[in-house]
């Protein structure tokens, strides 16, 4: 007997109860179970306690079986269905703590061992559905959001991988560009050490050119005082001396020549102010031109801080697509196991397959030698059958005798037991008596 922790049911209990979940059968049925039957039984069972159906079961056996090169699918899809029912059979037959379920209880059912196994199930599925039900809800919503969330992160790791290809592309658009702008780059650094180069040979010429301007004011400032000075003298001359024409000629010709020197100092003075000029007028074209240089030098670092925007950005993308990388091969790797795997399984199942093929000749041979040890066990249990109507009725007379004997025996039982009391009374009255003659305290015997 099953040491299961439920009640067992009747027949009609049983019955009530599958015809309530949908399942219309017989107390016969019951009696005499067949193999069809008690399936579709189990699969009521299984259904009302986890939602599995013949239907659920056959989807990913089918779905595996798609992934297996043969032409005798359909061969094996039963019996796939079979193991997995059983099993889903056996987690079930475990929590309702029913001993020893295996696949004869399906393929062999019996009358007593289908009642015991449907009083367990239908015992353990009440249990849960009153006790339980809020729990399996619960779980059952976790897995439909877990099952909704891996959804979820499949379609979003389709969406990485399409955005990381769309960058991928990108990258190989704007690589040209990059290199442009690098090599566009390293050209005008090198123009901008150029003319820094430049600025500062043009600076050194402008601070010596300033200071050669301010020495030759400042020596055109004292010429024109000493001219001033020389001509106060000369008037001042021309008052005291007596007026020789000679000596004025004399005067004049040296003061002709002082001037002409002067009016020649003044010539290359005048020469080297146009030439300052001309360099400071130089010059502030340089400045302009160094500060349009200093605007491009901005631009140009603007760009090359964009440009490391972009080669980190670029870097960023290249550590990605290595971590993509990584991940491909991960799956190539995980691919190749599974291809591995894959053969190996075809190759057990090749294994199981004989195996089965074995066993199959097997068993036929023992099903036909267990046919003829049941058809002599059967003529042995006619014979043990009408020897048990004899010692039945042997044991029926036995008990009729002993009836009969016991009844005897109780009248006299009683008949003694009426004598023994009346003879304990008379000697009670007979002692009484004769204490009371020889006068003698003499106690009752308890």
């Amino acid at each position: 007997m099953p040491k299961y922790i439920f009640e067992p049911m009747t027949p009609s209990e049983l019955v009530s109860t599958l015809v309530g979940w949908g399942h219309p059968c017989t107390e016969s049925q019951l009696e005499h179970p067949k193999t069809d039957f008690v399936e579709r039984i189990y699969f009521v069972c299984l259904e009302q306690l986890t939602t599995l159906d013949s239907a659920a079961l056959e989807e990913p056996v089918r779905q595996a079986m798609e992934n297996v090169e043969t032409n005798d699918q359909d061969f094996y899809l039963d019996p796939l269905v079979h193991n997995l029912l059983v099993y889903h059979l056996g987690r079930v037959a475990r929590a309702a703590r029913l001993e020893k379920f295996s696949a004869k209880d399906l393929s062999n059912p019996t009358a007593n061992r289908t009642s015991d196994i449907l009083s367990a199930f239908i015992n353990f599925i009440k249990f849960v559905q009153v006790n339980c039900r809020p729990y399996i809800d619960d779980v059952q919503a976790q897995s439909r959001k877990i099952v909704i969330e891996r959804d979820e992160v499949a379609h979003l790791i389709e969406e990485r991988k399409r955005d990381i290809q769309a960058l991928r592309d990108r990258m190989a658009l704007d690589k040209p560009r990059c290199d442009a702008l690098e090599k566009e780059n390293s050209d005008l650094l090198n123009q901008i050490v150029k003319m820094k180069q430049e600025q500062a040979a043009r600076n050194e010429e402008f601070v010596a050119a300033r200071t050669e301007k301010h020495a030759a004011l400042s020596r055109k400032d004292d010429l024109n005082r000493e001219y001033a000075q020389v001509e106060n003298r000369l008037n001042e001359t021309k008052a005291r001396v007596v007026h020789d024409p000679e000596s004025i000629k004399r005067s004049i010709a040296m003061l002709s020549t002082k001037v002409q020197d002067e009016k020649r100092n003044l010539s290359a003075k005048d020469a080297t102010s146009r030439e300052l000029q001309s360099k400071i007028t130089m010059l502030g074209r340089i400045d302009q031109n160094v500060k349009t240089l200093l605007e491009q030098a901005r631009v140009i670092e603007r760009e090359d801080t964009m440009l490391e925007e972009s080669r980190r950005e670029v870097a960023e993308l290249q550590q990605a697509l290595a971590v993509q990388n990584s991940n491909s091969e991960d799956f190539h790797d995980r691919r190749k196991r599974s291809e591995r795997q894959l053969a190996n399984a075809r190759e057990k199942l090749e294994r199981a397959q004989k195996h089965a093929e074995d066993k199959r000749t097997a068993s036929s041979k023992t099903i036909e030698r267990l046919q003829s040890e049941y058809d002599q066990m059967n003529l042995e249990r006619r014979d043990n059958d009408k020897q048990l109507e004899g010692l039945k009725k042997e044991a029926h007379d036995i008990e009729a005798q002993m009836a009969e004997h016991l009844r005897a025996s109780e009248i006299e039982i009683n008949d003694l037991l009426k004598a023994y009391w009346d003879l304990r009374h008379s000697t009670d009255v007979y002692m009484r008596t004769l204490s009371e003659k020889l006068k003698m305290n003499v106690r009752k015997a308890r």
